[in-house]
């Protein structure tokens, strides 16, 4: 990789200000670019709901009537098609009816008899009227009543689609041209009463024959359905669809009527029924920028376990605009969305975040002041509230750490998650709260002249948000005893002139994102293992700077390891790290083998492991 064949920044132009220097000649233009996101943020509208967006694209629509009208409104005009569905015997309630994650409110009948006309479209040998309902427990009506009637051409002219308000039972039944009855499918124990389904009529003109399918999908869960034949009959066009034909139903929700010249598997409107509940976050990111033609890069998607866990699966998708749409699935998923160095959008998924190997090194010496370490409370939460969007709510507190409510008070937050299931609001609290109790200096910025040092340019062109920076040798520089310093950078800044390129992190701490990893059975001693913590050890006798052995007293809890393919490791020793190459003793005190410990240590200060590795979320 060369700097030439790198970017730095793709946007669009924003700002033109015309600059005029008075009493001289000069004419300028200053011009100012962002990318994406600022015109995502202007002016967005909330998305169509995901049964809308899902039925307005199936094949061979003829009408359509969404029916996601205000309370206010008045008519139910369509989305598809040329004709408004009209009704008798007072209006539907309109936006009466919430039963629906995957669409907006919708009317209930009301006692309104309700009739969509259908144009006129050439005969295929295939048809199919859908239509959504929200059927209450108990029912408007114990008997058994028309809830959808629909009109064809042909031999068989009607289809009555029934159900009993009693148990919820389906019946279907077909009439010739003379209201003669001609067939049907018996009662079908579907058990709608409290619940919200969406119907299908299936008709196929199979020679001289019609074969039909009823169909039922609820929501959250299977297709169900029956099928059969009607001899020597046939049918041509749908002319008309009645809903709620005798007018007797009050409280029984409908819309997203459909008539389609083919039939499709309805089961394939399972994700849209459902909201698309249980996505995964990164899957919703993809899907929704392949909706709405936006370019999307997700890093983390290919790691093994991407995505498997129950906290990355997503709730009900509400209807909202896009970035909000997608800065769900980033607190969902706890990875960043930036603008890319492209024309699109960079999701980094914490998978890529993870246990990483740093994008760039920098040597302390190459850093630009002012280098200004920060102790203060800024990010310190102790106390989360995690609220599941319309579900349960956890609470976690850290009340005995460093950073604990007992010893600093309480620094509270909330925040909701729309996320699939109630039992991760506590997984997501405690780990918003881990990332909040993170002890040592805040590192806000760190900044790198790179025309003094053009070794870390190509490197440096690689660092975007959510990856990984270090910063080595600060030991001889500062004079203390923590010589790397490894940061998660959350943004990146340029500053270039003609003679002049400085590039500013800005950087939070990389230990939350630590996370442990089973050792494999013998010779494994990678940086990101889990390893068990030995309760209050501290140094049985103070030792000189130099020292390679040191005696160590743990009083509770279980003692450090012995086994000789567990080392080395690094500890931390009164605050300066040591390496231990070997410990000897299975009762305490034990002894530590270490290599030369660079400064001195006092009777009973403390040992721990240096930058223990964590659970992740």
């Amino acid at each position: 990789m060369t700097i030439d064949d790198v970017g730095i920044f793709q946007g669009y132009a924003n700002g033109f200000t015309p600059l005029h220097i008075l009493g001289r000649g000069d004419k300028k233009v200053q011009v100012s670019a962002s990318g994406i996101l600022r015109r995502l943020l202007q002016g967005s509208p909330v998305l169509s709901s995901s049964l809308r967006r899902g039925l307005v694209d199936e094949p061979g629509v003829i009408g359509y009537w969404p029916c996601e009208d205000s309370k206010n409104s008045s008519r139910l005009d369509p989305l598809v098609g040329s004709q408004s569905i009209s009704f008798t015997g007072g209006p539907p309630r309109f936006g009466a009816n919430t039963v629906f994650d995957a669409s907006t409110a919708l009317p209930e009948f009301g006692g309104a008899a309700c009739v969509a006309p259908i144009d006129a479209y050439p005969a295929t040998g295939a048809s199919s009227v859908r239509c959504l309902f929200g059927f209450p427990d108990p029912a408007d009506d114990a008997g058994e009543v028309v809830v959808m009637r629909v009109y064809t051409t042909g031999t068989i002219r009607r289809w009555d689609v029934a159900y009993r308000g009693s148990d919820g039972a389906v019946r279907l039944t077909a009439y010739n041209a003379f209201d003669e009855f001609v067939a049907s499918s018996g009662l079908i124990a579907f058990g709608v009463n409290g619940s919200g389904r969406f119907f299908s009529l299936e008709m196929t003109q199979t020679g001289s024959d019609i074969a039909w399918v009823l169909r039922t999908i609820a929501q959250y869960s299977n297709l169900g359905g029956i099928a059969g034949t009607i001899p020597v009959h046939n049918f041509g066009t749908v002319t008309a669809v009645h809903l709620n034909p005798n007018a007797t139903l009050k409280t029984v929700g409908f819309g997203h009527l459909i008539v389609q010249d083919t039939v499709t598997p309805q089961q394939t409107l399972q994700d849209e029924l459902d909201a698309h509940n249980g996505e995964q976050a990164f899957v919703r990111m993809n899907r929704l920028a392949a909706e709405n033609n936006l370019d999307i890069t997700i890093f983390g998607d290919g790691i093994p376990g991407s995505g498997s866990r129950p906290v990355d699966r997503m709730g009900p998708q509400p209807l909202s605009t896009l970035v909000d749409l997608l800065r769900e699935c980033e607190t969902v998923d706890q990875g960043v969305l930036h603008d890319g160095i492209g024309d699109g959008l960079v999701m980094r998924l914490k998978y890529a975040r993870e246990n990483r190997s740093p994008a760039l090194v920098i040597p302390a010496t190459s850093l630009a002041q002012p280098f200004a370490p920060v102790d203060d409370d800024q990010r310190t939460r102790n106390r989360v509230e995690a609220k599941r969007s319309a579900g349960t709510t956890a609470v976690y507190e850290d009340s005995d750490g460093p950073l604990g409510t007992n010893a600093v008070g309480i620094y509270d937050s909330s925040v909701t998650i729309n996320a699939q299931f109630d039992s991760s609001m506590q997984l997501f609290a405690g780990w918003l709260v881990s990332l909040g109790t993170v002890t040592g200096y805040r590192y806000p910025s760190l900044s790198v002249d790179l025309r003094a040092s053009p070794e870390l340019a190509a490197a440096w062109l690689g660092v975007v948000p959510g990856r990984r920076v270090d910063v080595t040798g600060l030991s001889d520089l500062l004079g203390g005893p923590v010589d790397t310093l490894s940061v998660l950078v959350e943004g990146v800044e340029q500053s270039i002139t003609d003679g002049q390129w400085v590039g500013t992190l800005k950087c939070s701490l990389y230990d939350p994102w630590r996370i442990g990893v089973v050792a494999e059975e013998t010779g494994d001693t990678g940086e990101y293992l889990l390893r068990p913590l030995s309760d209050g050890s501290t140094l049985v006798t103070g030792v000189s700077a130099g020292a390679t052995s040191i005696s160590v007293s743990t009083p509770s809890g279980p003692r450090w390891t012995t086994r000789a393919d567990d080392f080395p490791f690094i500890i931390e020793v009164g605050g300066a790290t040591a390496t231990v190459t070997g410990i000897t003793g299975t009762s305490s005190p034990q002894t530590f083998t270490i290599n030369s410990l660079e400064y001195s240590a006092s009777s009973g200060a403390e040992v721990t492991l240096h930058r223990p590795t964590r659970l992740g979320l």
